[in-house]
């Protein structure tokens, strides 16, 4: 019965293959055969994939792969990992998907599977290929397409040739890739594998296309489009309209090519929506980007403001939703991770032992060796991401996608004194969009992100030459012309175009790609810096500071205020007493007090503001274990977004706060983002290493002026004024942005 509802299922006979599982695994706990009850949930979480449910397939996969363990056999294990994986890589989780592959692989080649082994090959292969390791996902191909056809397995042989085509496609080698996708298709067929079968019909058609073959091109993609809207195969469906649209862009038909893409768009934010976790809706929607750009690209095309303001529209859609969509979830995520709180408790502890052995100078009573002591850092961390996503995967379904964004919302919570400045790019071109007095303009400015880059680059590289240099003050007048002679082109690339449009209002920046690293403060147009001129915040999506916005608070009375330091940082203590005394109502942790567990105890009691003065690490490696360190160790970004914060300000008064991995769509993985997620609103963090000797008084006066009625970037301002007339170098006040609301 198993194997007739997996045929089913397979040729997306969904309803037959639902009543025909149901039964099948009745049957197999009636009888006590827990394996094939487990085999039956595994086969029908690929069942809910295949349907385009990847939040049931998900749940269903981690409901099976926990059966599984608990019976103890790997190999079922392994099986049920392996088709996980298959489902990290729909979803454009790469890395994990491969640690899966890898993992099921090891275990059925001890256990001499050549078949299972075939196939996790043969996907090992493809993540290899999605993620640009071109010349293994090579060999990887080759030996699973050997494995298939030495045992006679067409089907096999066939999606390993789709496999192929994907990863000519990537190489831009059009004929190559028709010629793996055309040999694909007649065994998928044949063998009614549907989705394989319209997924080479795909590739064949996007190489057809990359060849300037545009008729056959357009005659497969609509002869495949047909079966996959016939048998409502999501996946299939999005894949194919995106190729239908780009043909009818190549053909001069613009009408037709927006309404392919905005369905495009309306079924990957159908699904997105409805996945579990910020991390997953991330990564879905940055596989699924291409759809928003080209409607961006259509848009400002039309010309004039009605066009400037849909091209907005659009940006906001596929900029950095799935933080939107956390802001406005319900609790269940909260709750499915307080589910398994002991389980990454204990896992983090084993974790901050290993930190600190590793930080432990040689010779102070540890003896393992740091080789082994890092392998095991990297295994716990990965363990701790795998158990966190277990976590929310496990949990009810989740609905919705987000308030939408609303432009008329943004004009009201802008007013007259406030614009907001949102970049953007076009084929690596940047723009801008400007939203002021009610209007909106999209600028074209006259370079590239490589180009950025390359002034952004020398920028980061001239500050932190006082990292560790601080009091060159013999060099201060030479370090002072280096950094001006890179702010300036900066400012006249990326702020002038448009100044005159702003007055001298205040002004939130949505940066984009390689912007995220730029003091925009420190922009100077040869007379000033930007901030002389107005306030400055940042925001990751006009979306987010729209809730940032509607769920702020002016008052500033309540403070937890935290310090854990070392003598690298004498004057830690100072500082967090002295902030703490500015506060009519403050609770001071300081020292050995200052944890982890105090934190969440401390703003469980809806505090209005957030101080926490000590060490921290921005960790390119993996950025989610970006961390504070407290007295009881590492207070990850994943812990940060486990916090429940009723609004208010945080500050990190701590180096590298502020800095974080950028993502397709704009998406940040870093510790601003973590305490957003957790319901701050606005958030001071800093964008390099900042000095404890400068950083304190410099917290006294932002405090000062905030306690004494000052908004938050009004205060940030006059802070960062007064500190550059002493200090005139970006490195000793620009460091520090307010994220969120102004």
């Amino acid at each position: 019965m198993k194997g007739m509802a997996d045929v089913r299922s397979r040729r997306h006979e969904f309803e037959a293959a639902d009543a025909l599982y149901r039964q099948a695994h009745a049957r197999a706990e009636h009888a006590g055969l827990m394996p094939l009850a487990a085999m039956i949930d595994t086969e029908l979480g690929m069942h809910e994939m295949r349907r385009g449910r990847f939040d049931h397939a998900l749940r269903q996969l981690e409901h099976a792969r926990r059966a599984c363990a608990d019976l103890g056999q790997p190999h079922y294990l392994a099986l049920t990992e392996e088709k996980l994986a298959d489902t990290y890589l729909e979803l454009n989780l790469l890395p994990e998907a491969l640690a899966l592959y890898e993992r099921s692989l090891a275990t059925y080649e001890a256990a001499g599977l050549a078949t299972d082994r075939a196939w996790a090959l043969s996907q090992h292969g493809r993540a290899l290929t999605l993620l640009g390791r071109h010349e293994a996902a090579t060999q990887a191909l080759a030996q699973a397409e050997a494995a298939f056809v030495e045992e006679g397995n067409p089907v096999g042989a066939a999606l390993v040739h789709t496999w192929q085509a994907e990863l000519a496609l990537a190489r831009r080698d059009w004929p190559l890739a028709a010629r793996h996708a055309s040999a694909a298709q007649p065994a998928l067929q044949t063998a009614q594998h549907t989705s394989g079968w319209l997924h080479a019909c795909a590739l064949h058609a996007e190489a057809l296309r990359g060849a300037g073959e545009h008729e056959p091109a357009l005659r497969i993609a609509r002869t495949a489009i047909a079966t996959a809207e016939a048998l409502r195969i999501a996946p299939a469906q999005r894949r194919l309209r995106m190729l239908l649209g780009l043909l009818a862009r190549d053909r001069g038909d613009d009408g037709e090519a927006r309404r392919a893409f905005e369905a495009v768009v309306d079924s990957i934010e159908s699904q997105r929506g409805m996945l579990p976790g910020e991390e997953f809706r991330a990564a879905f929607l940055g596989h699924n980007l291409l759809p928003y750009h080209e409607l961006v690209r259509a848009s400002l095309a039309a010309g004039g403001p009605p066009a400037a303001q849909q091209a907005l529209r659009w940006l906001e859609r596929g900029r950095a939703r799935a933080l939107a969509v956390s802001l406005d979830a319900s609790k269940n995520d909260v709750e499915a991770i307080d589910a398994t709180q002991r389980e990454l408790g204990q896992m983090q502890r084993r974790l901050d032992d290993c930190y600190r052995a590793l930080s432990r100078a040689p010779g102070q009573d540890d003896e393992r060796d740091p080789g082994a002591l890092l392998a095991e850092v990297q295994r716990i961390e990965a363990a701790l991401l795998e158990a966190d996503r277990r976590s929310v995967q496990g949990g009810a379904a989740r609905a919705g996608t987000g308030a939408a964004f609303d432009l008329d919302t943004l004009h009201r919570a802008l007013g007259e004194h406030s614009a907001l400045v949102e970049y953007f790019s076009i084929d690596d071109e940047l723009h801008a969009c400007i939203v002021v007095g009610g209007t909106v303009e999209a600028v074209p400015l006259s370079i590239s992100l490589p180009q950025t880059r390359a002034l952004i680059e020398p920028l980061r590289f001239q500050i932190d030459t006082l990292r560790h240099g601080a009091r060159l003050t013999h060099r201060s007048a030479d370090l002072q012309a280096r950094v001006l002679h890179h702010l300036r082109p900066l400012h006249e690339c990326l702020w002038a175009p448009f100044a005159a449009r702003l007055d001298e209002r205040r002004a939130v920046v949505v940066p984009h790609g390689v912007l995220h690293h730029l003091p925009f403060a420190a922009l100077h147009d040869g007379a000033r810096h930007e901030i002389e001129r107005r306030e400055l915040c940042q925001a990751p999506s006009a979306a987010v500071l729209l809730r940032c916005l509607q769920r702020s608070d002016a008052r500033f009375e309540r403070a937890l205020v935290l310090g854990h330091a070392d003598e690298r940082l004498p004057q830690v203590g100072a500082e967090v007493h002295a902030v703490a005394a500015r506060f009519a109502q403050a609770r001071t942790l300081h020292g050995e007090h200052a944890s982890a567990a105090a934190l969440r105890a401390g703003v469980a009691s809806a505090v209005d503001v957030v101080h926490i003065a000590c060490h921290a690490q921005f960790r390119h490696d993996s950025p989610r274990f970006s961390a504070l360190h407290l007295a009881d160790g590492a207070f990850t970004v994943l812990d940060a977004a486990r916090l429940r914060l009723s609004g208010g300000l945080v500050t990190l008064s701590a180096c590298d706060t502020g800095v974080s991995a950028v993502m397709p769509g704009d998406e940040l993985v870093g510790l601003t983002h973590g305490f957003i997620s957790a319901g701050a609103t606005r958030v001071l963090a800093s964008l390099w290493a900042v000095q404890d000797d400068t950083t304190a008084p410099f917290m006294r006066g932002f405090y000062d002026r905030l306690l004494a009625g000052s908004p938050p970037a009004d205060a940030l301002r006059a802070t960062q004024i007064e500190a550059l007339r002493t200090h005139p170098h970006p490195y000793f006040w620009a460091g520090f942005v307010l994220h969120g609301g102004w």
